[in-house]
């Protein structure tokens, strides 16, 4: 299940939508954190968090959330964008409307099943996919002990029904030296800078 905050507000601009998506494991939060820390200071770009219904992992920027607390949030028209995955509840904060509003970059790790519903959303909004082959996935995830053998078999097999990787402006292999991944990743938000 998606979730927008508001039908009536859609086509938000003049700033941009960074979607990164791509399988579990691809490696989307190591990339992230190293464009967060080349980016930082500039004030063009903003790396939004992310709420998750389970507690943040070492790599993750994100903020964790009881299911009452994010139901609450979700009625509370907290979220700009806001959708389910692996059994669990994710959302972006109402906060990057406001920022593409005055013409920023704003940057998310956005799940692939969310995509459509962005770009509806946001009028300019580009898709950053990140991923790898699936035996470095599968090393990637078990390496992170956040979920079972089991879960980690559902997570590798998950390709979203309706998602088009055609539609992707950037994809990036991150199964070499991250730091040319996270390079290539940063040169291209760079181009992306409105004004």
């Amino acid at each position: 299940m998606e979730y927008v905050s508001s039908d009536a507000d859609r086509h938000i601009c003049p700033g941009v939508f960074v979607a990164v998506a791509g399988p579990s494991g691809g490696g989307k939060d190591s990339i992230l954190q190293r464009a967060k820390q080349a980016l930082a200071g500039d004030p063009a770009f903003l790396f939004s968090r992310r709420y998750v219904t389970r507690p943040a992992g070492q790599d993750e920027d994100n903020d964790a959330l009881t299911l009452p607390q994010y139901a609450k949030m979700i009625a509370s028209g907290n979220f700009a964008l806001a959708w389910d995955a692996h059994g669990l509840r994710y959302a972006i904060p109402a906060q990057a409307d406001q920022e593409i509003m005055a013409g920023r970059v704003v940057i998310a790790n956005l799940s692939r099943t969310a995509m459509e519903t962005a770009r509806n959303r946001y009028r300019t909004c580009k898709l950053v996919l990140i991923d790898a082959p699936p035996d470095v996935r599968a090393a990637r995830l078990a390496g992170r002990s956040r979920e079972t053998t089991q879960e980690i078999v559902g997570r590798l097999a998950r390709t979203p029904p309706d998602f088009d990787p055609g539609l992707a402006e950037l994809v990036i292999d991150n199964s070499g030296a991250l730091e040319t991944a996270a390079n290539q990743f940063i040169a291209f938000l760079r181009s992306l800078r409105v004004g």
